[in-house]
């Protein structure tokens, strides 16, 4: 989603396609929680979560560099699930103009912009969140993938020797290659 003055969100797809249907909105919501603690973090030690994000601080601003002021803004970044996944932001809120504010440096004020301090914490189009929070995501959803071939295998009776396990984790083996192989 884009980046605008009645909502300042990023929709985050998701792959679950090889994830158990009854599992899925459990992902999402897990995704959406931890996306958010991540945000929080990163403005905790006054730092984008964003890719290449700019995070301007002043001196003067104090604990304000971290967005604390009143923290209004910071207790409105929520998520919702969708069929593609979770859209985390600042959605249709009292809170949704000044988080335009810090995410574009006030983009279009009629006097601050330009001169405000950009301090990204929800990415813009075409803009992801860093590295270590999508590797974070994956890893929930291929967590479960894994989990659940090995389970299911298991659930039939069968045991995995050390290097069909160590397939099922590299995705190597699937479900039906191992039961094929043992028919």
């Amino acid at each position: 989603m884009a980046i605008d003055r009645n909502k300042v969100t990023k929709q985050v797809n998701l792959d679950l396609s090889k994830v158990p249907e009854n599992k899925r909105e459990d992902i999402k919501r897990e995704v959406g929680f931890i996306i958010i603690d991540r945000i929080n973090e990163h403005l905790n030690r006054s730092e984008s979560p964003v890719k290449n994000g700019l995070y301007k601080k002043q001196l003067a601003d104090g604990d304000k560099s971290r967005l604390l002021d009143t923290g209004d803004m910071r207790s409105e970044i929520e998520f919702k699930t969708n069929a593609q996944g979770v859209e985390v932001g600042v959605f249709d809120s009292g809170e949704t103009d000044k988080a335009y504010a810090h995410n574009t440096g006030f983009d279009g004020h009629p006097f601050l912009s330009g001169k405000g301090l950009e301090r990204q914490f929800i990415p813009a189009p075409g803009v992801d969140f860093k590295d270590e929070i999508e590797r974070e995501v994956k890893d929930v959803v291929d967590k479960v993938k894994i989990n659940d071939v090995a389970q299911i295998i298991k659930q039939l009776g069968f045991s995995l020797t050390e290097s069909e396990a160590e397939a099922v984790q590299l995705e190597a083996l699937t479900l039906a290659d191992f039961i094929l192989g043992k028919l």
